[in-house]
């Protein structure tokens, strides 16, 4: 059996979409995304507009890259912080209902807009140049809105890096990891306000290296991902060429080989992992790290200091170098460990690159 709500043909469009958003939600959950659509529908029509879902798919086509990481609701999230409100569900839908069709059209291109410059910053910019390299993709409405904000003032340098410090320290400390609307608006207001008098965030000020343990082993989590876009955006260097690598073709892989030391060692910490090229993964393979170089210091002319450049684009130090000479887990992570935490202090300190 089959419930079925039959309406009469003089029910009236506006009667059917009233009767669709409170049917379904008593039913089957509708998206956020699904509501609007409903509560848009006549209003776009009546004006003669593309509707929601048409100018998603036009979204879509365009850039197919971003939509692929980025939900339907963060345009409409981006549309709620233009108007000043907070991204939460309630909040949209009662500006949807508030807008003008011609004005909820316009607000929306400066949504994609500012979404396609988020994206390209995370992208290009913060050094994740895979998808599944972004730290979050919640962080894209917020970083969006500030963005979109600083192209309005015509903002000067010292602004977006107030706005990487927030970024970076955002993922660092794994900010967004919950209650991440209410976060979006107010860090959206609070970075606003500290490029008008210089006031950083309470939260950001106290936020300190030692306060991020960054000896994580979950690949997933916005940590790693966070440094091992750091380390992109070091420059990664090829171990064997000393040229700059093609990063979206590299592969996060263990420095210390899981075959010869996972049984003994926590061998998936960050702090043991790069990125390195296919090509020279495969001649690395599991190797000591001694023996492969060899390998290294003889594609760099036997020129340790060359060689020392090229490690230097991983984080890895003179003193982490050395481990590696003598197959020294612990004495490596423990230099890496000193660089990347130095790393993390100078962007917390917004004085990183």
């Amino acid at each position: 059996m089959v419930p079925v709500v039959s309406l009469s043909s003089e029910a009236g469009e506006d009667n059917i979409v009233n009767i669709f958003e409170r049917i379904n939600r008593t039913g089957i959950s509708l998206s956020l995304f699904d509501l609007a659509e409903a509560r848009l529908y006549l209003k776009l029509k009546d004006a003669g507009l593309r509707g929601l879902r048409r100018l998603l798919e036009d979204f879509a086509q365009a850039h197919p890259d971003i939509a692929e990481v980025t939900k339907p609701e963060f345009l409409l999230k981006m549309i709620a912080l233009f108007r000043g409100k907070e991204p939460r569900k309630g909040n949209l839908l009662d500006v949807l209902d508030d807008l003008e069709a011609h004005a909820f059209h316009s607000l929306w291109s400066e949504a994609v807009e500012a979404i396609i410059l988020a994206y390209r910053r995370i992208t290009q910019h913060y050094g994740a140049s895979k998808k599944d390299w972004i730290p979050y993709t919640t962080i894209i409405v917020p970083l969006a809105a500030l963005l979109h904000e600083l192209t309005i003032r015509s903002a000067a340098e010292e602004a977006y890096r107030k706005v990487d410090r927030w970024y970076w320290a955002s993922v660092l400390s794994q900010r967004y990891d919950s209650a991440v609307d209410t976060k979006t608006y107010r860090d959206v207001q609070d970075v606003r306000r500290w490029i008008d008098d210089d006031s950083a965030p309470e939260w950001l000020e106290r936020l300190t290296a030692q306060d991020i343990d960054i000896d994580v082993d979950e690949p997933r989590s916005a940590l790693y991902r966070g440094l091992l876009c750091l380390i992109a955006k070091r420059g990664a260097r090829d171990f064997l060429t000393g040229q700059p690598a093609l990063l979206h073709e590299c592969q996060d892989d263990h420095i210390f080989p899981q075959a010869l030391y996972g049984r003994s060692y926590p061998v998936h910490t960050i702090l043991n992992r790069t990125l390195i090229s296919k090509a020279t993964n495969n001649k690395k393979r599991d190797k000591k790290p001694s023996e492969f170089l060899v390998q290294c210091l003889a594609g760099h002319g036997q020129d340790e200091a060359r060689l020392l450049e090229t490690l230097g684009s991983h984080f890895i130090s003179p003193e982490a170098y050395d481990a590696l000479q003598r197959n020294d887990f612990n004495a490596f992570v423990e230099a890496r460990r000193k660089a990347l935490s130095q790393a993390v202090q100078d962007l917390l300190r917004g004085t990183g690159p």
